[in-house]
């Protein structure tokens, strides 16, 4: 397989761009100026919007229903009788100075593609460490490089994954320079006055080890790299790497990730030919071209579809490399972490944007360099045109990022991405509902793709974000062992966003201890053998959990005599700061459930008594446990 530890060419002469980008706009609202102000609410309610304000010189702030477009309201409003004049409300931001990283002035690059004025955009400002995570599937990264070193390389979500047993923990430290070079393009420290700056300078990497010293690695391993990226974390996918031989297994993975929300972006190859290149021509993943600093097409780049889906600058790029130091290197190895930290920053600005809105975006906004745009192939947007060495055209962060202001919104993150289950007892995660552009709603969370039919319970059921939900899935005795991907979807009002957690249910099975009585346990005190009653015993006896975190005990359903009928279940004694609930709230005997456990952060410490009681008519037995709050 060939990877692109490519030769150092002479830099060339940066050209300035010669696209602007669209104004940008509030989505949410327009500015109508009304002839007689009296008549503002009964024509503003005419065209179903409804008033949000109005400007210290009668200027009225009309929020638009959430189906229109800006454009088309504006327009609607200017027809209107006693209509003076209708506009946008446009965006102005502070200008964002270029960062003083020395080296900035041979990275041509981001000047290229408008960096500077794009980071003023969205984020706004020099920070690190909340944007999106990336992943970089190399020959690992130097995490002590000085410009690395910030602890923005997650050697704690590392992997090695060149074994042909898959993928172990560890830091994936970079034995080529490769995965480093990258690694920097991608996402080097910004404005710490130390060598050069990277794109997604707020997103932390996720360094995953699939090539070894050489720069070469089995399609297995990069597929399992895939994987464990995405169950650790990762949003993004960089992919600097590929073969020409096509594998399913390859695209597999591929497929896997995206279908949980994930961006896969991939190089589309250094043999100056348009044969596929994988995992670039796997469906689904951004396949990357090289360009220069004059906008041509890199002489060694692939070209045609399925390789290339855009283009970035792949020439004579400066970054970071293994043992502290910097290096120029060439290649699409180089041009797509440009392209994977534009979709990072995008997921970022828009944490409603999926894969497919982040694509479309990239098509919609990236400048028409070269020549030969002509039918899409990709079918990625109405009237777009595509061109077999440019695709959609050469990134332009601006423009990409000026393109759609985000409204109010809403984002889910499961932590941890990979929670593991045994049979007959439960899997656990935290859900996180965070606010993004001012939202204030309330989120009510719902899940699918349990383990064999089991069940899931979120406490509390709805958040007000932002804030966290325990999520306790419950495993059955009967449901197949194996890796299960659970859907999180969270709603509000017409706002629905979802989140995927990988749930590994093992084959050890939680069972209740055996009793020596037939047909079932020891009756009761007072109930004589053989009259119809029941049994309910929690496990374990003891739980700990942690403030903000979740836990949950098994609760097993006994029946003895002829005992049939349903059993109710309630839980007293759950302290202040804490929400348990059953998932089934009722059981038939025999049967499991769980209750789950949620504490919120301000929950006291302490050790708490529980009782579980279970109701079937007349019938009243309890259990009590013991939940330890840390």
């Amino acid at each position: 397989m060939r990877t692109f530890v490519a030769v150092v060419i002479v830099a060339l002469v940066v050209a300035p761009s010669a696209f602007a980008a669209k104004p940008p706009r509030d989505q949410g609202t327009i500015l109508v100026k009304f002839a007689a102000p009296a008549q503002a609410k009964s024509l503003v309610a005419r065209l179903g919007d409804t008033i949000a304000g109005t400007t210290a010189t009668g200027v009225t702030i009309v929020r638009l229903d959430r189906h229109e477009q800006v454009e088309a309201k504006v327009a609607r409003y200017r027809k209107l009788p006693g209509v003076r004049y209708a506009a946008p409300n446009f965006i102005a931001r502070a200008a964002l100075s270029d960062p003083n990283d020395p080296s900035l002035s041979k990275q041509w690059n981001l000047s290229k593609i408008q960096a500077t004025a794009g980071w003023g955009v969205y984020p706004g400002a020099y920070s690190s460490g909340n944007g999106v995570r990336v992943a970089v599937v190399d020959t690992g990264v130097d995490s002590t490089h000085p410009d690395l070193a910030d602890g923005r390389v997650r050697t704690d979500l590392g992997g090695d994954c060149l074994s042909y047993s898959g993928c172990t923990n560890g830091a994936a430290l970079d034995d080529n320079g490769h995965g480093t070079h990258v690694a920097g393009i991608a996402a080097a420290a910004t404005n710490n006055a130390v060598g050069v700056a990277g794109l997604a300078f707020d997103s932390s990497l996720v360094p995953v080890k699939v090539l070894d010293a050489s720069g070469n690695g089995p399609y297995s391993s990069i597929a399992n790299g895939i994987v464990w990226a995405v169950d650790h974390g990762a949003r993004v996918v960089n992919l600097s790497l590929g073969g020409t031989a096509s594998s399913q297994a390859l695209c597999d993975a591929v497929t896997a990730v995206l279908q949980r929300g994930a961006i896969v972006v991939a190089a589309a190859g250094n043999n100056a030919s348009s044969a596929p290149f994988y995992p670039a021509a796997c469906p689904g993943a951004i396949g990357v071209a090289a360009t220069t600093s004059t906008d041509a097409r890199a002489s060694y780049s692939d070209t045609g579809s399925p390789n290339v889906f855009v283009s970035a600058p792949g020439d004579s790029i400066y970054s970071t490399y293994r043992g502290g130091g910097y290096a120029t290197m060439s290649g699409t190895s180089m041009a797509t972490p440009l392209v994977s930290a534009l979709a990072a920053l995008l997921a970022g600005e828009g944490p409603g944007r999926s894969a497919d809105d982040v694509k479309e975006v990239l098509a919609t906004t990236s400048d028409k360099v070269g020549s030969g745009y002509g039918g899409d192939p990709y079918s990625t947007c109405s009237g777009c045109s595509w061109s077999s060495s440019f695709g959609y055209g050469r990134i332009n962060v601006y423009r990409a990022l000026s393109q759609t202001l985000p409204q109010p919104d809403f984002g889910l993150t499961v932590t941890p991405a990979l929670s593991f289950g045994r049979l007959g007892g439960a899997a656990t995660a935290t859900v996180r509902v965070s606010a993004f552009n001012g939202f204030t709603g309330t989120v009510s969370l719902a899940a699918s793709g349990m383990p064999g039919g089991g069940v899931a319970q979120f406490a509390p059921s709805s958040v007000a974000a932002p804030g966290d939900a325990g999520l306790v899935i419950a495993v059955p005795p009967s449901a197949p062992t194996g890796r299960y991907i659970v859907t999180v979807t969270g709603t509000s009002g017409a706002l629905v966003r979802t989140a995927t957690l990988a749930v590994s249910v093992t084959g050890i099975t939680i069972s209740v201890p055996a009793t020596p009585s037939s047909p079932g346990p020891p009756a009761p005190p007072g109930v004589s053998v053989g009259t119809p009653d029941f049994t309910v015993q929690p496990m374990p006896a003891t739980r700990t959990v942690a403030r903000g975190g979740a836990t949950a005990f098994l609760v097993a359903l006994t029946p003895a005599g002829t005992f049939t009928g349903p059993v109710a279940l309630s839980v007293s004694g759950v302290p202040e700061g804490v929400t348990a609930s059953f998932a089934p709230p009722v059981l038939t005997a025999p049967g499991q459930g769980a209750l789950a456990i949620a504490a919120l952060p301000s929950a006291t410490a302490g050790s708490y008594p529980l009782t579980i009681t279970a109701v079937s008519g007349a019938l009243v037995r309890t259990a009590t446990v013991t939940l330890i709050v840390s």
